[in-house]
């Protein structure tokens, strides 16, 4: 590449040529503006969601930097599959559609029950099952008990969404 040319899609090869990944983190192992640099660790850049790299002159989120260089394409969505978004190892990253990220998503932690798909409707005094399939909220019935309504959840959603599940 030669030294004034603009990126304008960062590619696999590319970041390979400038970078190598070793535990998790980016060394440069290529400069052609600073030869300092060369052999040094990218910084990270923390916001409030995902961690950063900046990579000639662009932010790009460090987890879908770390994709692209093990699988050499970048998918539309990429799930953290323990759902910890600082954790970019490439064991814990997979492709994915929105919905599926979103399944895999924890219980907001503010609802009434302590189980994912579960809430307490205090007028009736039972506690409500309730899931997302397809887009579409299913009611899964109504119970005495939270424990009831929460193993009728789990059955559901194990058996419609897979390795995307998360129960809590």
């Amino acid at each position: 590449m030669e030294k004034h040319e603009k990126i304008k899609t960062l590619t696999v090869e590319l970041l390979k040529e400038y970078f190598e990944l070793k535990d998790g983190c980016f060394y440069r192992i290529k400069s052609f503006y600073h030869k300092s640099r060369v052999n040094k660790k990218l910084k990270i850049h923390h916001n409030k969601q995902y961690d950063k790299v900046s990579i000639f002159g662009k932010s790009y989120d460090l987890h879908r930097i770390i994709f692209l260089y093990h699988y050499g394409y970048l998918p539309e969505n990429i799930d953290h599959i323990d759902g910890n978004i600082v954790n970019n190892d490439i064991n814990n990253l997979r492709a994915c559609t929105i919905s599926q990220n979103a399944i895999n998503r924890r219980k907001r932690p503010n609802l009434t029950s302590k189980y994912k798909g579960v809430s307490y409707i205090k007028k009736t005094g039972k506690w409500l099952a309730c899931i997302r399939i397809n887009g579409k909220s299913t009611y899964l019935g109504s119970f005495d008990n939270e424990l009831d309504a929460h193993v009728k959840y789990v059955a559901i959603a194990k058996e419609n969404h897979g390795e995307f599940v998360n129960l809590n």
